[in-house]
């Protein structure tokens, strides 16, 4: 689903930011013209060639439709060799896309993203010369090794920090929940890039050509490795929605009420500040918090009136399985007291376990009150629909019995919220 365009007031934020980070990037490109001695130029083509390529070739990221490539090795070793100008020129130019030059990408993209990585190429270079860094040598001694860990540093936190607060404030998300859900990954990434480009910078420098193509194929294996992680990702929202699928097929009655509670839970747990990596997994047990349903018959199911005692009971099963079943997934193994206990009541007297306060996951506490508000709000066979504010009424009348009492006023403000945004009216 395609996020909402940003609001009036953030829009001119946003317009505003990437002004400043255009206007930055043009200062730097304008005061520091590249310096390369004509027996480098080959090499500087080379590298120029190798960011375009890294470019042509990012890595989508999970969410927010924003992309990171590899070029961090090139621009890195640029500034090593040449210096602040050529390596603010190379990130400038090199880093241009095939969708840019085709047309498909807005005119202030195109200067926001030659901006931003001139300004980090440029700043990591000043960065690097003012601590005793020289172009043209790689020292790795004891007295130098302060001026390339910053150079590196400064880049990336220059380069992601652009992105991240431009994409931030064109959704509307806190900064750190942008990084943390899509950028948390590549730290590791720039950690073991940065000597791999000082090494690029030496062999260059010591070698020669011949020898800086064989060692960048390398830069084309640490490509391929971190796209693996996106794909196994996409891969796992695919099983997912597999599965979700499979599940309303044979509730009819229920068909998108997965999707309706991982709004809700989204939204709550935004609300009660959870972190984003946390509220991440949340989101994914949400929708997997019926996922149980696919081992109770389908006769029951379907059924349109009351259920007799022993089809409650079978019905009653569904979170043990649901959670027997999550356990099983890699990455949302930790979520599965979540999907078992989300029909647990804060009384005690909820199933499958009878846990009771605190002891119920607050996972499971979110997403009790949103599958409930959802179960409310749409149509069922066997009993009319509630409004929102039938629904919210129920809600805080069954707080500290049925329902955790923060989560269910969490959600209301949630709700107050969504109703009061420019994207409700």
């Amino acid at each position: 689903m395609a996020r909402p365009q940003p609001a009036r007031p953030r829009r001119h934020l946003l317009y505003g930011y990437v002004a400043l980070v255009i206007a930055g990037g043009g200062a730097i490109l304008f005061l520091n013209p590249p310096r390369i001695p004509v027996a480098q130029l080959p090499s500087a083509a080379l590298f120029l060639v190798l960011v375009f390529i890294a470019e042509s070739a990012p890595i989508t990221l999970p969410r927010g439709g924003g992309s990171v490539s590899i070029s961090f090795w090139i621009i890195y070793a640029s500034t090593l060799i040449w210096g602040t100008g050529a390596a603010a020129w190379i990130a400038a130019i090199g880093s241009i896309r095939w969708r840019e030059l085709r047309g498909q990408v807005s005119l202030e993209k195109v200067l926001f993203n030659r901006g931003q990585l001139a300004l980090a190429a440029g700043l990591a270079g000043i960065v690097y010369t003012g601590l005793g860094g020289v172009p043209g040598t790689v020292d790795v001694t004891s007295s130098r090794l302060p001026a390339l860990a910053a150079c590196g540093l400064v880049y990336f936190v220059v380069n992601l920090t652009a992105v991240v607060l431009a994409m931030a404030i064109a959704q509307g998300v806190p900064m750190y929940e942008m990084w943390l859900t899509n950028f948390r990954w590549v730290i590791p990434q720039y950690l073991l890039l940065t000597p791999l480009a000082i090494l690029l910078a030496h062999i260059n420098l010591q070698l020669g050509l011949f020898w800086t193509i064989v060692f960048t194929m390398s830069l084309y294996v640490a490509r391929y490795s971190i796209q693996l992680y996106n794909d196994m990702r996409e891969d796992y929202l695919s099983t997912i929605s597999a599965l979700i699928t499979a599940i309303e097929a044979k509730d009819p009655y229920t068909r998108g009420h997965s999707e309706a509670v991982r709004k809700h839970t989204v939204a709550i747990g935004r609300e009660m500040g959870l972190r984003a990596d946390a509220l991440e997994r949340l989101e994914y047990a949400s929708l997997l918090h019926d996922i149980g349903k696919i081992g109770v018959a389908e006769s029951i199911l379907r059924k349109p009136g009351r259920l007799t005692d022993e089809e409650y009971t079978e019905i009653k099963a569904h979170p043990v399985i649901g959670g027997n079943i999550v356990q099983r997934l890699r990455l949302l193994g930790q979520e599965a007291g979540t999907v078992r206990h989300h029909h647990e009541w804060m009384n005690g007297r909820g199933y499958p376990d009878g846990l009771s306060g605190q002891k119920i996951p607050i996972g499971a506490r979110i997403i009790g009150v949103a599958d409930a508000f959802d179960a409310m709000t749409s149509d069922r066979p066997y009993r009319r629909t509630l409004s929102t504010q039938e629904a919210i009424a129920e809600l805080r009348r069954c707080s500290g019995a049925q329902f955790d009492g923060d989560v269910v006023e969490a959600f209301v403000r949630a709700l107050d919220k969504q109703e009061s945004s420019p994207q409700s009216q």
